[in-house]
């Protein structure tokens, strides 16, 4: 049917243009005009190689539905294509006014083959006027680093007496400006009625928060996240009535049950909403993490988590959140055994704090289902431990022979596979990720048109995946509704488990790998978290403190950081976190010290720069025989603040003696900041002080007394005198 419509058109196409209406035939029967400007449809580009790499054209049209289309055949045989070019200058210089031409490419695009070559650079028109003008639009000057926006509109002439077939076609533009020319080309869906079924499409849905600084999601972010708009509640909203296949992150789970009674209103709602819904769904690790690089380190196991006491402790429990009993299709605790498992508390003891397998507990259709993370497995069907591996299809070797036509359901030896195209989930994910509406039209177009050409009569099923952070439910849903709209593709649930992988076609892997160094990084941080767990008595609750380093450290690994590339980022600001405080708190340097007196104290400042508080003991010791020096004292210290602690000394003799001061972390990790003071000890001058303060004393009583009888004394004689008995003469 493709090879007769190209002939067709091209046949159509050779007659048209001798009009003075340039047209295109995109079937048999229908035209393609200029909406507006006749004049410019009358102009033909042959769109040449780029000029220049500093000035960009940017091409998107927005998608079109089957419902659109049959309307508008109806209505008036006029198909009305809309779109966006988005011109921009990235040179240092003003460009003068210039010309964009927009145009399609007249032959029907059957394959991914002639897709890439209408995409790549290495396509080449059969002949100049194969490319046809349909808009023009002129561009005014452009200061340096700008950029320009023009909306641009043509109407394909169809005639309703026909059925109109679905076909993908190729749209250019090109700018112009004083010589410089620059283009930019994109794919385009023209749906209609179709002979074949549309792609099964397995999408692969993360249920995921964005990996913050705490170990578990804080009570008000997730209030935010499951408010009526919050991420959370806007994915749920997508999904909902679909069959996408969500891969639930525990941690998600884990951080609304620990909150017991305290949870918010809306983020409990959201949790029996999750657990309500019909959707395919499995278990990831804990905060997704990476369990590729933690096998190529070595580890027989993924890491785990035994306990959330640190989160439970602070909250009362009434068993509303408890997840059910587990069952055969519930999936254990990352790690743990396939075996289901009971609650342990929630019947008996519904006021007890669910346990760490509880809490992350995720009741899934899939428990079979494992999505190591693209192309660092160096055994992905190892992972899988008798399962069913994701594997990207960037992974397969050359020689497997698999495409997209070939099936999503594929073997790994004995290892059943579901793979994954890798090309259709990156544009998959640059339409949900796209910061503006063009952006994502054009990535929309594209996917639409891939997957119109991979469609087969008898249906295909295809598996795609979602960026493996936070998804942006509104862009999906927006995806979603494209492509049932286009009628190109539906969203399916992942084809059941072979009851016979053997007869499974065979495909073969690439082995995957992370860099030595990053392998390092990962052994890194597993010396922080056992350097921090020597450091937990410096904090009020060292038990609390030591199962937070244990998640800490999990969050570290998740996949959303090796996907945004900041994995060493992470190991920093985790060093940070576990060790931070064995070089963070240090003694500050004293001034000269003066004793006086046998029994006495010393200030010794400790200063402490992380944002935790810390208890530290202090230690000294007298390094001559001038000085006794007391027990340990024990100082609290505000983040980024100093406190003073008080030594105890005893003076032994006068004399000059040297004070040096060592901080603890408990009875056996001393830190590596030291103090030493001078100290000049003169006890023998308390003894003086005290005689000289006696003797003062002495001597005012003697001198008070002495006042005192001297007054009595000249009291007792003026009192004689006055009283004389003697007769006057």
């Amino acid at each position: 049917m493709f090879d007769a419509a190209r002939g067709a058109s091209s046949r159509s196409f050779a007659r048209l243009c001798s009009g003075t209406l340039a047209t295109i035939a995109l079937v048999t029967t229908p035209l393609v005009a200029t909406a507006e400007s006749a004049s410019a449809a009358t102009a033909t580009t042959d769109f040449g190689e780029q000029v220049t790499d500093e000035v960009t054209t940017y091409v998107s049209t927005t998608p079109l539905t089957t419902e659109q289309v049959a309307d508008d055949i109806a209505d008036d045989g006029i198909l009305t294509l809309t779109g966006t070019v988005v011109v921009s200058n990235g040179t240092a210089d003003e460009l003068p006014a210039g010309e964009v031409d927009i145009a399609f490419d007249d032959e029907i695009i059957t394959t991914t083959t002639e897709r890439d070559a209408w995409l790549g650079d290495s396509y080449a028109p059969d002949a100049p006027a194969s490319d046809v003008t349909v808009a023009q639009q002129s561009v005014g000057a452009m200061a340096a680093g700008d950029s320009v926006s023009l909306q641009f509109s043509a109407d394909i002439e169809v005639s309703s007496g026909e059925t109109f077939a679905a076909q993908v076609h190729g749209i250019a533009a090109q700018y112009r400006s004083d010589g410089a020319a620059t283009e930019g080309r994109s794919v385009v869906l023209l749906p209609g009625e179709r002979d074949d079924e549309p792609v099964d499409l397995t999408t692969i849905v993360p249920v995921t928060a964005a990996i913050g600084t705490t170990a578990l999601i804080s009570s008000s972010d997730l209030e935010i996240l499951t408010a009526a708009d919050g991420d959370l509640t806007l994915l749920l909203d997508a999904v909902e009535g679909t069959e996408a296949t969500l891969a639930i992150d525990p941690r998600v789970l884990a951080s609304i049950r620990a909150l017991g009674v305290d949870v918010p209103e809306s983020a409990a709602s959201w949790l029996a909403r999750l657990e309500s819904l019909d959707n395919p769904s499995f278990a990831l690790e804990f905060a997704d993490a990476n369990t590729s690089l933690q096998a190529q380190a070595g580890l027989d196991e993924p890491l785990q988590i035994e306990s959330f006491a640190f989160a439970t402790d602070d909250h009362e429990f009434d068993g509303s959140l408890t997840p059910p009993a587990a069952t055969a299709t519930s999936t254990p605790t990352p790690g743990a055994s396939d075996s289901p498992t009971p609650t342990p508390t929630a019947e008996d003891d519904p006021t007890a704090p669910p346990d760490a397998e509880a809490l992350q507990q995720v009741s899934a259709t899939r428990a079979d289902l494992v999505w190591p993370y693209a192309s660092t497995a160096a055994n992905p069907a190892a992972l899988a431990d008798g399962g069913t591996v994701l594997v990207e299809s960037d992974q397969l070797t050359h020689g497997s022979g698999w495409s997209t036509a070939s099936g999503t359901q594929q073997r790994i030896g004995d290892t059943e596979a579901l793979v994954i195209s890798s090309a259709l989930s990156d544009l998959l994910a640059t339409a949900v990720e796209a910061e503006t509406d063009p952006a994502r039209d054009a990535a929309i177009a594209e996917l639409t048109a891939s997957l119109s050409l991979v469609a087969g009569t008898d249906g295909t099923q295809v598996t795609v995946e979602m960026p493996r952070v936070a998804t942006n439910g509104t862009a999906y849903a927006a995806v979603v509704d494209a492509l049932d709209g286009a009628g190109v593709a539906r969203v399916a649930a992942p084809p059941a488990a072979s009851a016979d992988v053997a007869s499974l076609p065979a495909v073969k892997t690439t082995p995957g790998e992370f860099s030595d160094e990053t392998v390092q990084r990962f052994e890194q941080l597993r010396q922080q978290e056992e350097t921090g767990l020597t450091l937990v008595d410096l904090y009020e609750d060292p038990e609390d403190v030591r199962e937070e380093l244990r998640v800490n450290l999990v969050n570290a690994l998740s996949n959303q950081h090796f996907e945004a590339g900041d994995f060493p980022e992470t190991v920093t600001s985790y060093t940070a976190y576990a060790t931070g405080a064995y070089n963070g708190v240090t003694v500050e340097a004293g001034s000269e010290v003066q004793l006086i007196g046998h029994e006495s104290s010393v200030p010794v400042f400790v200063s402490n720069s992380t944002d935790r508080t810390v208890t530290v003991e202090v230690r000294a010791r007298a390094t001559t025989g001038h000085l006794r020096v007391g027990d340990v004292t024990s100082v609290t210290v505000e983040p980024n603040s100093v406190s003073r602690a008080q030594i105890p000394v005893e003076a032994i003799a006068n004399g000059t003696s040297g004070i040096a001061v060592t901080l603890w972390a408990g009875d056996s990790v001393q830190l590596p900041s030291t103090g030493k003071y001078v100290v000049n000890v003169n006890a023998d001058m308390e003894t003086v002080a005290i005689w000289l303060v006696g003797i003062v004393v002495v001597l005012l009583i003697g001198f008070g007394s002495w006042r005192m009888l001297r007054r009595r004394r000249r009291e007792a004689s003026g009192s004689v005198a006055e009283h004389d008995p003697s007769p006057t003469s």
